[in-house]
């Protein structure tokens, strides 16, 4: 698994994660890895950590930047099978030091397509970005799959006790994600009318500004500060964070596989989102709202703290659907599939789409194919 060419100035290791927290896209490549290690794999992660370590029956092997990184790859993994890859540049140059390995691209900002010849799949962690892509990107969709995002499920929220409510609303995610400053001008209003109620901002520990500067995004807004919470949480610590909430505001926009989407839902809690075709597959009608207007987002607040009876039933269809959907169970199923698919293209030569499906209902090939139906059973006559 392959992170990155330079390594982040923060460790993403299983126990680094859970002393401090990082963010969402490093805890899923952690999910990837074990996943990937449960199904039997030799799992190696580079580019995360300066020197070698092992947790959980996985290396994390260490480097020092891009030169010294080339060489622990031809040294030791020249014969590797598969690389699940984060990284968009310089990908000729990882096919040259593991030229046997099939290429998987992990979207989790989208495909880059930029090194198309040297990927064998595009790897989505979102079924909404997904589905815009096999529309919008025709020509590359033969080599679309799904590794979608999970919530920690089994090894976290299951195990966890349904706490009492506090009036209190949640924020996750990054404080550059689209919507923020949204979600903030409708929460001035919302908070000047219930004058208890707390707003708790939770950022991954890279985008936490320690001290008392205020986010960018919440600037000239005029919010009340001493009900204003900013925090960096591990990952037990956020899921009971999500759980005493009322409500989670999430991105209004521009996310692939949010990751809080799934927290917001596995913890029992009502979602409020984009309404964007990411919203709409990971927060689906009944277990919350998608908003896209400040006055969108402020209706829907409202509806929700009027309602405590709906947050509830809104709480358990999410809950509902992540047991269902979107558990470490389905992650691993779909990654053998993957792998699966992968193996059979090592060994054959599959043949390359040249033409592509029109995506109409009824595109002029069938048409055509209606009118050779009808021509043969006019002048073709029948069989005896």
């Amino acid at each position: 698994m392959f992170r990155g060419w330079e390594v982040l100035p923060y460790f993403a290791t299983f126990s680094t994660i859970q002393e401090k927290g990082i963010g969402g896209t490093e805890f899923q490549l952690l999910l990837h890895a074990r996943a990937l290690r449960d199904l039997g794999q030799k799992v190696t992660v580079v580019g995360v950590t300066r020197e070698d370590t092992i947790e959980e029956e996985i290396l994390f092997q260490g480097s020092k930047g891009k030169q010294n990184l080339l060489e622990v790859l031809k040294e030791n993994h020249r014969d590797t099978d598969v690389v699940f890859t984060n990284v968009t540049e310089h990908i000729s140059e990882l096919k040259k030091v593991m030229p046997k390995a099939k290429i998987v691209q992990i979207c989790q900002n989208g495909p880059h397509f930029n090194a198309d010849p040297y990927i064998d799949v595009y790897a989505f962690v979102g079924y909404g970005i997904f589905s815009y892509f096999s529309m919008k990107s025709k020509k590359y969709r033969q080599k679309f799959m799904m590794l979608p995002n999970v919530p920690p499920w089994h090894t976290l929220y299951s195990g966890i006790e349904d706490i009492a409510k506090q009036d209190q609303i949640i924020w996750v995610g990054s404080f550059s994600k689209q919507g923020l400053r949204r979600w903030a001008k409708a929460m001035k209003t919302i908070m000047t009318r219930h004058k208890t109620l707390k707003w708790v901002l939770c950022g991954p520990s890279y985008d936490i500004e320690h001290g008392t500067k205020l986010p960018d995004a919440l600037l000239g807004i005029g919010l009340p500060l001493d009900r204003l919470a900013f925090k960096n949480l591990t990952l037990h610590e956020l899921a009971l964070e999500i759980k005493r909430s009322k409500i989670l505001l999430a991105s209004l926009g521009g996310e692939d596989g949010p990751v809080s989407y799934l927290d917001g839902h596995a913890g029992g809690v009502p979602v409020l989102c984009g309404d964007d075709i990411i919203g709409k597959y990971y927060n689906p009608e009944g277990m919350g709202l998608r908003c896209t207007t400040t006055s969108e987002c402020k209706k829907a607040i409202d509806f929700l703290l009027a309602n405590p009876a709906v947050c509830q039933v809104m709480g358990e269809m999410g809950k509902k659907w992540i047991i269902e959907n979107m558990t470490e169970k389905q992650q691993r199923s779909c990654i053998k599939h993957l792998l699966t698919y992968l193996s059979i293209k090592s060994i054959y030569t599959l043949p390359v789409k040249r033409s592509l499906q029109s995506d109409r209902k009824f595109p002029l090939r069938y048409w055509l194919e209606r009118l050779e139906i009808k021509a043969q059973k006019w002048f073709g006559g029948r069989p005896e």
